[in-house]
């Protein structure tokens, strides 16, 4: 099955119901969408932090989805999806009721934490952003073939 098809994957359960206790083995997986050109910079130097105002609704950081299919909509880039295996550490978790405005582009959570997750109404949106490139401890990249040169 190809992964145009929709049932070829689920997103992965919400961070608050596989949260664990010890920050250290707190890991998740999170999908990312980016340019192919953006991809290959990644793989060859490390993910750099946003600071853009307008992009960075939970503050500056790297922001990750639960699934290909939920990075529809949030990123402005297409052509490449990267797959990350996350240490997240200390979580803040913000709902709908959140003044995410309040975070948007600072980083004053970072001094308590290391991920901000924010549980969205429609579970489809959530999405989180870790402080630290260097949470990121692994790695896949996919390039879609409508951008694949080969």
């Amino acid at each position: 099955m190809c992964l145009d098809d929709k049932p070829y994957f689920k997103p992965q359960q919400r961070y608050c119901d596989v949260q664990q206790t010890n920050p250290k083995q707190n890991i998740y997986i999170g999908f990312h969408r980016t340019t192919p050109e953006a991809a290959v910079s990644i793989a060859h130097s490390d993910f750099a932090i946003s600071t853009k105002h307008q992009s960075t609704m939970l503050g500056h950081g790297v922001y990750f989805a639960r699934s290909m299919e939920d990075t529809e909509g949030k990123a402005n880039a297409d052509g490449a999806y990267i797959c990350a295996e996350i240490e997240t550490g200390r979580v803040k978790e913000v709902g709908p009721g959140a003044k995410k405005d309040s975070l948007r582009g600072t980083t004053y959570l970072w001094e308590d934490y290391d991920t901000v997750y924010y549980n969205h109404s429609n579970d489809s949106r959530d999405e989180f952003c870790v402080k630290s490139a260097s949470q990121i401890l692994r790695r896949v990249m996919m390039v879609t073939q409508e951008y694949d040169g080969k």
